[in-house]
């Protein structure tokens, strides 16, 4: 499947949020998820572009959430074993690079 096919069918396959730790929300500053798409896909990886108002201003008071739910677990398979995903699977907290 290629990159258009998945940015067709994104939301099915993946639910994405953001959710800002900024202290004052009341800011006009405070950034906000505008979109994101698939950016890139290979056996080990998924890549994501994220389109943020004010993307100066993620994590700028202190680290924000980002959350990836993968919305059906059947469409993601080990490659070397064609095991399934299992539901509620978490990966791990990632540092974003500045």
């Amino acid at each position: 499947m290629n990159l258009t096919a998945f940015n067709a069918m994104k939301d099915h396959l993946l639910n994405v949020t953001f959710e800002s730790k900024m202290e004052n929300f009341s800011s006009p500053n405070v950034p906000k998820l505008k979109s994101w798409s698939f950016r890139g896909l290979d056996e080990d990886h998924l890549y994501l572009n994220l389109n943020f108002t004010n993307p100066l201003y993620v994590s700028s008071d202190y680290k924000d959430l980002l959350t990836v739910h993968f919305n059906n677990n059947s469409y993601y398979l080990r490659q070397n074993d064609t095991v399934q995903l299992t539901g509620n699977f978490t990966i791990f907290e990632a540092e974003v690079p500045v």
